[in-house]
């Protein structure tokens, strides 16, 4: 009856719909733009190259500044003479426990033979594993971004190198290889939509803090929905934390879309297919899903193998005088990407 009742306040108010993007914060785990040379890398036959010198010049202009690692010769601007080289990061930086996605992404300027043979390897490991080469053979001669998802590595520390090998000493007279701004990123968790004025106003004004769904009798702040764990469809250890709340029931919902409109003292901005994932009731003021005995959120709700975008809230009981006649709100809305 419930999941009926809020479905029939999306049929009711379909024509005011205020959609509400969400914007993805980004963490910054580390990052080298390689202007300070080399200092966090152990190196063997990588330097940093100026994009003014004769070989950057090939080069330039560079993705970002005036330096960048290089792997090849200083003065013949080829790798006939150092057949091999690594470039390892000295500290390996520790990725938060939590977040959407993990990446790490860097720029690099090839040219060498196609590393499919035993010959003119180029790999970026990660952790042990490759996770980029010139196998297929990337573009030649010019910059191109490598973006590689580390979303697996979230709470673990993170080994990257760059590792060349030319196998042979034949028809090693091309450039060699660059790399140019790295950085390891966590795309944190967002609210999609929140009853904080930034979107649909709040039915009697009470609009909350910012990423807070409306104010509610107990907290002008409004309900907050938050999300912890890694939404990974085969690995889920999401959890989703409401806060805020008064201490009553409460119940965290799943749905397909955003579809904000006025519902009780606040704001419900999920719609399409809603699945009720589980309700509980509130102790000091928070409470989580799921709790030890619930079923994962991937798999109450239904996230098929292949992942997928929901948007997620709760609704919960407020029964003192406040706002309108009706005894219930929604925290915000918080959106999760599920890789496969």
């Amino acid at each position: 009856m419930l999941v009926a009742s809020l479905r029939s306040f999306l049929r009711a108010a379909a024509a005011s719909l205020v959609l509400v993007s969400a914007a993805a914060a980004q963490t910054v785990v580390f990052a080298d733009d390689f202007e300070n040379g080399l200092g966090n890398w152990s190196a063997s036959n990588w330097h940093a190259e100026s994009s003014a010198s004769t070989c950057g010049a090939l080069a330039a202009p560079y993705p970002n500044g005036n330096e960048a690692a290089y792997f090849g010769s200083a003065t013949a601007c080829n790798y006939e003479a150092v057949t091999f080289g690594t470039l390892q990061l000295s500290s390996s930086p520790v990725l938060p426990p939590s977040g959407q996605r993990a990446v790490l992404r860097c720029w690099m300027f090839i040219q060498t033979e196609s590393g499919c043979a035993s010959w003119d390897t180029a790999a970026l490991w990660i952790n042990g594993l490759v996770a980029w080469s010139n196998c297929p053979q990337p573009p030649q001669n010019a910059w191109f971004q490598v973006e590689c998802d580390v979303t697996r590595y979230l709470g673990q520390a993170l080994a990257v190198s760059f590792a060349f090998s030319a196998g042979d000493g034949f028809d090693n007279g091309g450039f060699g290889w660059m790399v140019d701004d790295l950085r390891i990123e966590v795309e944190d968790y967002t609210t999609s939509c929140a009853g904080d004025g930034s979107g649909l106003a709040c039915p009697c004004g009470n609009s909350g803090a910012p990423g807070h769904g409306c104010g509610n009798s107990l907290f002008p702040a409004g309900g907050l929905l938050a999300v912890t764990g890694i939404a990974d469809r085969s690995a889920d250890t999401v959890v989703l934390h409401g806060s805020n709340l008064p201490n009553a029931s409460c119940t965290y919902f799943q749905g397909t879309t955003l579809a904000p409109v006025n519902a009780f003292d606040g704001i419900l901005c999920v719609g399409g297919t809603l699945i009720r994932l589980g309700s509980k009731v509130n102790v000091a003021n928070t409470s989580v899903y799921p709790a030890a005995g619930d079923a994962s959120v991937a798999v109450r709700g239904q996230v098929p193998a292949a992942g997928g975008t929901y948007e997620y809230t709760t609704r919960y009981r407020n029964a003192a005088s406040f706002c309108t006649p009706e005894t219930a709100n929604f925290t915000n809305a918080v959106r999760i990407t599920w890789s496969p």
